[in-house]
């Protein structure tokens, strides 16, 4: 639809433009072809739980995120090549996703080099990370991941 102008009429009083009636006419046409383009992008639905945060947008995108202080054990794997430590930890989403949604993570500990793996594909309500290093790191270490993909 065209712009619809609304008539003010002559100054100072306003003769000959248009009645409140055919003005909000006017405004209620306009409003109702462009009311549905407004959520298009905007954030749908939000939330928390105990395992992280989530965002939904109206065009299907969401976005989750969260961290975790780590305090279990780290198994060392004593090969040939060289020792490597590592932990499994599972990020599990707040809400779920219809498929598979692209998954990082990161691992930070004090004073060591620590790397994060994920472990195989990720599913619509978690994935699971290997934390490696190539020697003992002291704990607690805080493990962050984040998480986007679609949820409709």
């Amino acid at each position: 639809m065209a712009k619809q102008s609304i008539s003010l009429g002559t100054a100072p009083t306003g003769v000959g433009g248009d009645t409140p009636r055919s003005a909000n006419i006017k405004i209620n046409a306009m409003m109702d072809e462009l009311y549905p383009l407004v959520g298009y992008g905007g954030v749908s639905d939000f939330g928390f739980s105990s395992s992280g945060n989530y965002v939904r947008y109206a065009c299907g995108l969401q976005i989750c995120w969260g961290y975790d202080v780590y305090t279990a054990a780290v198994t060392n794997l004593d090969n040939s090549g060289g020792n490597v430590y590592f932990a499994v930890k599972r990020a599990a989403f707040p809400a779920a996703f219809v498929l598979y949604p692209d998954v990082d993570a990161h691992f930070g500990v004090s004073g060591k080099l620590v790397w994060t793996s994920q472990v195989g594909d990720s599913s619509a309500s978690f994935a699971d990370f290997y934390i490696m290093s190539n020697g003992p790191f002291t704990l607690p270490g805080t493990f962050y991941w984040k998480a986007i993909g679609r949820w409709k």
